[in-house]
């Protein structure tokens, strides 16, 4: 495949078609990074916008079976599938630069979403870390994060795709070896839940990268699908389909 949408690519666009993974195109700038899990499964994927050195997006399953006993790492380190020039460098103090400290590093893949060891080590890597405002990351986007794995008690699995929204963006942080880092004006979550007895059932979630989201995520804060794909800019910025 040359030319057109597809399923999840890396430089030569290979079709990995997994649930999760939205449309993309090829020549835009960025590229497809897998990361398998310990069983031989899916940890996570990620599409990595290389000029503003963070992702678009990450895409992964979560099943009630993933939330076992584990520690969090701490281990924030460059991802080896990613030219080290092109990422950003997310060790102590960084992103402490260029923004008077109000973004931290915040994570798409929760730690807490991936408590096995390797698993843990590799949603430390740079391609899940974005700049993130401290109010957001502890508040709604912590609570939202904590409503998905709750899920996990009614759902057999749920497909999730967490992204930034950076169209735009002026705003920027360094990272420890001073690489402008963008700061996204918004973050999404888009979550395609399946239970064999009632199918399949999906939202979406937008909220700007900014302090004023210290509070609680609550269910009348989802879209539609179709209504978030319409926000980030259908057919534009990211993709045709979230899921497909």
């Amino acid at each position: 495949v040359t030319e057109g949408p597809c399923r999840g690519f890396s430089t030569d666009c290979t079709d990995a078609d997994w649930p999760e993974l939205p449309r993309t195109y090829k020549n835009d700038g960025c590229i497809f990074i897998h990361h398998p899990s310990s069983d031989g499964g899916r940890n996570y994927s990620v599409y990595y916008d290389t000029s503003a050195h963070l992702a678009r997006w990450v895409a992964y399953p979560l099943c009630s079976s993933d939330l076992v006993e584990g520690e969090r790492t701490d281990a924030y380190a460059f991802d080896p599938l990613v030219d080290y020039a092109v990422q950003a460098s997310i060790g102590n103090k960084s992103y402490a630069r260029g923004n008077g400290g109000a973004f931290i590093r915040g994570h798409l893949v929760p730690s807490a979403d991936r408590p096995g060891l390797r698993e843990n080590l590799e949603v430390f890597m740079a391609g899940n870390i974005i700049p993130e405002n401290s109010g957001l990351n502890s508040g709604l986007w912590a609570s939202l994060e904590d409503y998905c794995r709750k899920l996990t008690e009614k759902y057999d699995t749920l497909y999730i795709v967490a992204g930034t929204d950076s169209r735009g963006s002026s705003v920027y942080v360094k990272d420890n070896d001073g690489k402008r880092i963008t700061v996204p004006g918004a973050l999404f979550k888009a979550v395609l839940a399946y239970s064999r007895e009632g199918g399949y059932e999906g939202f979406g979630v937008y909220v700007p990268n900014e302090a004023g989201n210290r509070g609680k995520f609550s269910p009348d804060m989802m879209l539609t699908i179709e209504e978030l794909e319409t926000k980030l800019g259908k057919n534009d910025y990211l993709y045709t389909n979230i899921f497909q």
